[in-house]
């Protein structure tokens, strides 16, 4: 009987290191999956809000994609598929770039705008701070209501005259001399 429960104990001790290493095996995959970039944001029926690791908030319109490049430890780099408004934490030794296309991005050191970047339109609106569109071998630098806008295959730097850009993140929309017709 003494042997018998020597190896019952076996049994449990051996059964007990299984499931604690089962257990460990999932905690440290999700871990690791959390740490894992690209990570891509997507907001599909509903806005989404993302908090960046830098206290960078960006607001993700319905079917629109974020993806986050990289951990934001050496630089902070981000694309976008869709529409999105950024509110960007200052940093001047790591400028915050959003890649548009392979070629195309745009760099802010902090600042606030609404970004669309879809196959058929483009356009960026800043609200606070100063924003630099790279595109087309050239640089285009937009300061508060500001505006560029593609039309075809050019770029068209105009002022926002749009008070109703971002109601889909702020649910409001203004009628200034409109008629209620």
């Amino acid at each position: 009987n003494k042997t018998m429960g020597t190896t019952v104990n076996y049994a449990y001790v051996t059964l007990a290191v299984i499931l604690i290493a089962i257990v460990a095996y999932f905690v440290f995959s999700a871990v690791n999956k959390k740490n894992q970039y690209p990570r891509n944001h997507i907001a599909e029926n509903n806005i989404a809000i993302v908090d960046l690791k830098d206290q960078s908030k960006v607001h993700i319109n319905i079917n629109s994609k974020l993806e986050q490049l990289n951990d934001f430890s050496s630089e902070r780099r981000v694309a976008l598929q869709g529409e999105a408004f950024f509110d960007i934490k200052p940093d001047e030794n790591r400028p915050f770039i959003i890649e548009l296309n392979e070629k195309d991005h745009v760099k802010v050191l902090g600042t606030s705008f609404n970004l669309v970047n879809t196959e058929d339109v483009f356009d960026l609106i800043v609200y606070s701070g100063k924003v630099e569109l790279q595109t087309l071998n050239r640089s285009i630098i937009l300061e508060k209501n500001d505006r560029v806008s593609r039309y075809e295959d050019a770029y068209i730097k105009l002022k926002n005259r749009n008070l109703n850009a971002v109601s889909w993140k702020s649910g409001i929309l203004v009628f200034d001399e409109t008629p209620l017709d």
